[in-house]
């Protein structure tokens, strides 16, 4: 909690506090709570989502042959691990949420390119699998948000509805776990929604981009009907990859901005824009001077401040 190192490795991994550079465990990142309690792998594979238990745990969604999730302690170990099943097959699970009845939703595809949604229970039973939408060609769900009425809305791709090609797709699911709506936004290029939040009407609103150009973002009421649907950038390379939903009934989405030209990998740079509850634009920011940086996920603190979470490209520099 006060921003120290509780293992050694993690005394080397550098931050900047306020403009001044230092590593963890001395003043500078200890000041801000910059330090990281623990760094830890576990296993083969990749970790995309992360939910919080309440208690201090935390389920990390997995992408394995092996694993659909684990469960983590505040001090990293594992507490239990829920396996993919027989086989071995492959799931792409990208993101989890917390329902409101404790259990958890994993959102995800197989090797099949078919969508994957489980649902488990906080110590790893399965309690549910449900495959959304329909038709032989592409469909994902890459991100979940929880809702407050006990279900979720799911964001991410589908070539089998809509416009031709990829297509925008999001899903509004049930407590009990089936479908309440969906609803799919493209156009004749390559679209997809990669951010979701799910709104206290009961509605879901979604970013992602558009001709792999610009970004998107739109909004649906709790019985899907789109309200309103909104492009942003420059044109280049302009992507939201997470959103959430403000106070104030707006919307916060985090992504990257490419103004097109140039180097895309260098000149790119994280990029947070607020709307109204409309979808206007009401203000946007990037990180300064930050090259090749790009935003992932994006939370409204009850303070009113405003947390981001990003990379940057392995050759610009480090992971702010």
């Amino acid at each position: 909690p006060d921003g120290s190192c509780t293992n050694k490795p993690t005394t080397s991994i550098a931050c900047d506090a306020g403009g001044k550079s230092g590593v963890c465990g001395d003043g500078v990142c200890k000041a801000v709570g910059a330090c990281p309690l623990f760094v830890k792998t576990y296993g083969s594979g990749a970790g995309y989502g992360v939910a919080a238990t309440g208690d201090g745990d935390f389920i990390v969604s997995a992408s394995s042959t092996k694993i659909k999730a684990l469960r983590i302690g505040p001090d990293g170990a594992v507490k239990w691990t829920t396996a993919q099943g027989s086989g071995g097959t492959f799931r792409d699970n990208r993101d989890v949420a917390r329902l409101t009845d404790g259990s958890y939703v994993l959102a995800g595809h197989g090797s099949d390119q078919k969508t994957r949604v489980t649902r488990i229970s906080g110590d790893g039973k399965v309690l549910g699998e449900y495959s959304f939408g329909s038709g032989g060609g592409e469909r994902y769900l890459s991100r979940v948000d929880a809702s407050h009425d006990g279900g979720a809305c799911f964001a991410g791709g589908n070539a089998n509805m809509g416009a031709g090609g990829l297509d925008g797709w999001v899903v509004r699911m049930n407590a009990d776990g089936s479908m309440r709506w969906q609803n799919v936004i493209g156009s004749a290029s390559e679209d997809a929604l990669s951010s979701v939040a799910a709104i206290q009407d009961g509605g879901c609103a979604a970013g992602g981009y558009r001709a792999l150009a610009n970004a998107l973002a739109a909004r649906w009421d709790q019985a899907g009907n789109k309200l309103w649907e909104a492009q942003f950038g420059s044109g280049g390379l302009s992507r939201f990859y997470g959103a959430d939903a403000a106070a104030d009934g707006g919307f916060l989405f985090t992504g990257v901005e490419h103004p097109g030209g140039g180097s895309v990998a260098l000149e790119k740079h994280l990029w947070l824009l607020k709307t109204g509850s409309g979808g206007e634009k009401l203000w946007e920011t990037k990180l300064p001077g930050e090259a090749g940086t790009s935003g992932h996920a994006v939370l409204e603190l009850p303070d009113g401040r405003i947390a981001m979470a990003g990379a940057k490209d392995a050759y610009a520099g480090n992971v702010p």
